[in-house]
């Protein structure tokens, strides 16, 4: 995990335990192949609520490739010789995962007992980082901010915004963090990143934490995006978003032992329909076990058919780790990062050019780190010199042209996404309007990153909601309400139609 430069010696044990319930998407054939899975689920906008069940259609184009049936080596990697002791201490639990023989799909690494699926193993924590204590929220709710039903407000008399968690994107005093992320298309069709929430029952945070997750969410998606700019590129992550380009986070309860280890609770995640062949899982498990652990195919073919570019894969992270930077990473490792052939390859799915994310000296190896981008800042960025695994624009007839690409991952938006390009802002509906304040609505607009709502011409601020309650205006008074949306290219549309309201006499 990034941070990590100590290196752990640990001697061999091996732990097999059986569970209950096969993945149907991929337990079939070890190939993963795309359309095995018949699952149908409506993905639209999600209430904070417990999801017990995500059964939805698993689209597949007949002009998309289907995964190759194995990952492909260069050179044939070696079983590795021995599983290490766990160390729960330090999140290092190795319990549910057995070494892959000679011949396996997942040779060289770990396979998760009764799956197909491969992981390098659990990452090592940051240092100084203390997995059993928990990550407090990175955006506290304001209930000053809201109304009694939880609306944002804004007082007009203040000539300010006040809104809670991160519904406004932009107004004057507001204490919100920024956790909209680059809309493509309708938000749900095609590969993407779902987030989820994973609890056990009686230990549901969901409402407390629902604007961290998407901020740490959309600080991983910053990680990818700069990254891709020092090449020249533009990338960002794929999520299944909400209408107002808010990541979308489902709500998921699953059994306290299931959660205890890696490969139970993506069978307790499968059981529950996530696992589909054009999702990725980015977790955020309510538990303290892991660091971070996630799965890793290690295949090395450039084209399309990596099976990098396929799921069902899952990036775990713990609540000692919540945060963007160790989610990116084991997207990262969702996503084909390190393959074992690269140039700077740890041989355990990182590399050892500091400063990098994906680096540090790993097992089983530990090697020696080389410093080759020294700006430390770099720590909180993809691939070193971007010649491992991470390049918009690569040489011709350098590795990343000749091996996996993660910068050419389906389930990365490569340029700004497909926004809607709204032409005109939609029409706002008065109600509930007494001598001071209304509520103001309006129908959401596809690929919409936010709303600028103004009140007589004058913003009163942009938002990611559909609603607010605008308070302190003059009695026996009245308004005009045009909005304004903005996509995540930074395009405006032309004002809507206007809506125009008297307040009541005092």
């Amino acid at each position: 995990m990034p941070g990590t430069r100590a290196a752990h010696k640990d001697k061999t044990d091996k732990h097999k335990r059986k569970h209950r319930v096969l993945f149907a998407a991929i337990a079939a054939t070890a190939g993963l192949a795309a359309g095995a899975v018949g699952i149908s689920t409506a993905m639209g906008a999600i209430a904070p609520t417990s999801h017990t069940s995500h059964t939805s259609s698993s689209r597949h184009s007949s002009t998309d490739p289907d995964p190759a049936s194995k990952p492909l080596h260069r050179t044939a990697p070696a079983p590795l010789a021995s599983t290490p002791h766990s160390d729960k201490n330090r999140g290092m639990v190795y319990d549910g995962l057995i070494t892959a023989p000679k011949g396996d799909r997942c040779v060289g690494a770990f396979r998760v007992v009764d799956s197909p699926l491969c992981t390098h193993g659990p990452d090592a924590p940051p240092k100084g980082v203390d997995i059993h204590k928990d990550t407090p929220p990175a955006v506290k709710a304001d209930p000053g901010a809201l109304s009694q039903d939880g609306l944002p407000t804004v007082d007009v008399s203040r000539g300010g915004t006040r809104a809670a968690g991160s519904t406004p994107v932009s107004a004057p005093g507001s204490t919100a963090a920024p956790s909209a992320v680059a809309c493509d298309g309708d938000g749900k069709q095609g590969n993407r990143v779902q987030v989820l929430y994973l609890h056990a029952p009686g230990q549901d945070r969901f409402a407390q934490y629902l604007p961290s997750f998407r901020k740490w969410a959309a600080d991983a998606d910053l990680i990818y995006s700069e990254s891709a700019k020092e090449t020249g590129g533009t990338r960002h992550i794929r999520f299944v978003t909400e209408p107002g380009c808010k990541v979308s986070v489902l709500n998921v309860e699953i059994s306290a032992d299931a959660l205890r280890d890696f490969g139970a609770s993506n069978q307790a995640l499968g059981a529950k329909g996530f696992n589909r062949h054009d999702r990725k899982y980015m977790v955020y498990a309510d538990s303290q076990v892991y660091c971070g652990i996630g799965t890793l195919n290690g295949d090395e073919r450039p084209g399309a058919d990596n099976q990098s570019n396929f799921g069902p894969s899952y990036g775990r992270s713990d609540s000692g780790c919540w945060n963007g930077s160790v989610s990116a990473h084991e997207l990262g490792h969702n996503l084909g990062a390190v393959n074992n052939s690269a140039p700077h390859t740890s041989k355990g799915g990182h590399c050892v050019d500091e400063w990098d994310i994906m680096c540090y000296s790993d097992s089983p190896n530990h090697p020696q780190m080389q410093i080759l981008c020294p700006e430390r800042g770099h720590d909180q960025r993809l691939d070193c010199n971007h010649d491992d695994y991470y390049n918009t624009s690569p040489k011709p007839g350098s590795y990343l042209t000749t091996h996996w690409n993660v910068a050419n991952n389906k389930f990365l938006i490569a340029g700004k996404g497909q926004p809607a390009d709204p032409k005109t802002g939609p029409k706002a509906k008065a109600s509930r309007i007494t001598t001071n304040a209304a509520l103001l609505k309006w129908q959401p607009v596809d690929s919409a990153r936010s709303y600028d709502v103004r009140l007589n011409g004058r913003s009163i601020g942009k938002f990611t909601s559909t609603a607010v309650l605008v308070k302190g205006l003059k009695p026996d008074t009245s308004y005009k309400v045009t909005i304004v949306v903005r996509d995540s290219g930074g395009h405006a549309s032309k004002p809507g139609p206007a809506t125009t309201f008297r307040t009541k006499k005092s």
